[in-house]
C-alpha cells in the first residue's frame, strides 16, 4: 500500500539487519542471511502475512526495487565490469608488483608490519583482493619474523574492506552509491550519490581511528589482550599459530598470476589511472550545460552511467597492456576479465 511508505515501525526497523547478521555470524552464508533478512521487513511491512511478504521479497524489492531502477542497474553493470578490470590488472601480475617491491623494505618486526600495513592500504581496489595478495605475499615474512598469524591476519582485514569502502575507485563504491542514494530518496534530498560519498569521506571515523590504532600501537610497541597473548607466543616459542587452531588458507589460484606472468606496476597503475580520469572527465560531459560550474556538473551527471563508462574503458585498456606487454593469450585475458 502506497501509504505505509511512510509508517514508522520503531524497534521492529533492527529486525531485519539483526536477522542478517545473526545468521550470518551462525551459518557463514551470506546470501540466506540476506535474503532472510530481506524477508523479515517486508514481513513486518505485509502485516505478518507470510505469503504476500514472500511474493513481495522478490517481485517488489529485489526485482523491482534493485535490478528494475535503471540507476541501481547501472550500478550493477558497473560492479561487473569494474570486477572484470579488477580480475585482469590480478592476473596481470600488476598488484603483485607493487606487493613485492613494498614487501621488499620489510626489515625486522616493526618494519615488516609496516609493510604490510602500507601494502593493504596500496591494494585498494578490492577488499578481496588486498586480502589474497597482502595475506600471501606478507605471510612468508611475517612468519620468518616470528610476528603472529592472528596480528598478520588482524592488519590484513583492518586495511582491505575499510580502505576499499572510502576509495572511489574500489569494487564497493558500486553498493555504497546505491545506499546512498536510496537514503537521499527517502528524506527528500536531491543531490548526486557520488559527490556525496567523497563528502563523507572525512567523517569515516572508524577508518581514521582503526588506522591510528594500527600505527601508534605499531610504534609504540603495545599489544593488548588475546593478541599481546599470541605475540608472546610467537615470538618466544616461534610457533605463529597456535597448536589447536586451524589455519584457512584458502586457493589463491583465482586472483594470483600463472607461472611464467611477470606483470609490472604499469599493469596496475595505468588502467586505474584512466579509471579516474575517465570518471571525472565524464561525470563533467555528462551533467554539463551551458554556464554551470564544474562541480556543478559534476553533482548533475547520472553516476551509474559515468562508472560504466570508466570501468569499460579501464577494462579495454587493461586488456591492451596484457597483449602487447604480457604473455598472456587473449583467451586468458577474457577468461580473467
Amino acid at each position: 500500500m502506497e501509504g505505509q511508505e511512510h509508517v514508522i515501525y520503531g524497534f521492529l526497523s533492527i529486525i531485519p539487519p539483526l536477522i542478517a547478521i545473526l545468521l550470518c555470524i551462525m551459518t557463514r552464508q551470506v546470501i540466506p542471511s540476506l535474503l532472510l533478512g530481506i524477508f523479515s521487513g517486508v514481513l513486518v511491512i505485509n502485516n505478518w502475512n507470510p505469503g504476500t511478504a514472500m511474493l513481495d521479497t522478490f517481485s517488489k524489492y529485489i526485482v523491482g526495487k534493485g535490478i528494475a531502477d535503471s540507476y541501481n542497474a547501472g550500478l550493477i553493470t558497473f560492479c561487473l565490469i569494474i570486477g572484470g578490470m579488477v580480475g585482469v590488472i590480478n592476473k596481470s601480475g600488476g598488484m603483485v608488483a607493487i606487493a613485492k617491491g613494498i614487501a621488499s623494505k620489510a626489515k625486522g618486526s616493526t618494519s615488516t608490519q609496516f609493510a604490510t600495513t602500507m601494502l593493504g592500504t596500496v591494494v585498494f581496489i578490492d577488499d578481496y583482493a588486498s586480502c589474497m595478495i597482502t595475506g600471501n605475499t606478507m605471510r612468508p615474512i611475517t612468519d620468518a619474523e616470528n610476528i603472529s598469524r592472528e596480528k598478520l591476519a588482524f592488519i590484513v582485514d583492518a586495511t582491505a574492506a575499510a580502505i576499499s569502502s572510502i576509495i572511489p575507485v574500489s569494487t564497493w563504491i558500486a553498493t555504497e552509491l546505491g545506499l546512498i542514494k536510496t537514503g537521499l530518496e527517502s528524506v527528500g534530498i536531491q543531490a548526486n550519490p557520488l559527490l556525496v560519498f567523497i563528502d563523507t569521506i572525512p567523517g569515516r571515523f572508524y577508518i581514521v581511528f582503526l588506522f591510528v590504532f594500527i600505527m601508534v600501537g605499531l610504534f609504540m610497541k603495545r599489544e593488548y589482550g588475546p593478541m599481546l597473548k599470541a605475540e608472546i607466543r610467537a615470538r618466544k616459542t616461534g610457533e605463529v599459530f597456535a597448536k589447536d587452531s586451524k589455519p584457512m588458507i584458502s586457493d589463491d589460484k583465482e586472483i594470483l598470476p600463472d607461472e611464467g606472468i611477470n606483470g609490472t606496476v604499469w599493469h596496475a597503475i595505468v588502467p586505474i589511472f584512466t579509471f579516474i580520469i575517465v570518471t571525472i572527465l565524464g561525470l563533467w560531459y555528462n551533467g554539463y550545460e551551458t554556464g554551470r560550474e564544474f562541480r556543478d556538473c559534476l553533482g548533475n551527471a547520472d553516476a551509474s552511467v559515468v562508472l560504466t563508462w570508466s570501468s569499460g574503458i579501464g577494462s579495454i585498456v587493461a586488456i591492451l597492456m596484457n597483449l602487447c606487454f604480457t604473455k598472456m593469450k587473449f583467451s586468458k585475458i577474457i577468461d580473467s576479465w
